[in-house]
């Protein structure tokens, strides 16, 4: 007899019955799972790269032309400190010191 039986609704135990509810799709090897993520990353791997590449590209020049290291930071997936390191590595001048003007 089970110690809790008020909770229980028949006499007999089923240990089978909460599958469905548990996994209600098909339960898959996660070993397989990993491999086509694995194949994804590796397949969009380049393509991030270049994307990457142009933007860093997009953002130097925009720099060359003279927009502000602040604008190019909002419009850029770069943070502030890295463009600058770009902009060192590329022989960009630093911004001049003192406020901007708001354009």
């Amino acid at each position: 007899m089970l110690r809790f039986s008020v909770a229980q609704q028949s006499s007999v135990t089923q240990t089978s019955c909460a599958r469905g509810f548990r996994y209600p799709h098909a339960v898959t090897d996660v070993r397989a799972e990993l491999a086509a993520a694995t194949r994804r990353y590796r397949k969009t791997e380049a393509d991030h790269d270049e994307a990457r590449r142009g933007a860093i590209s997009a953002a130097l020049a925009a720099l060359r032309a003279g927009v502000g290291p602040a604008e190019v930071e909002r419009l850029s997936p770069f943070t502030g400190a890295y463009l600058r390191k770009l902009a060192r590595e590329e022989g960009i001048p630093p911004a001049a010191p003192g406020p901007k003007r708001s354009a």
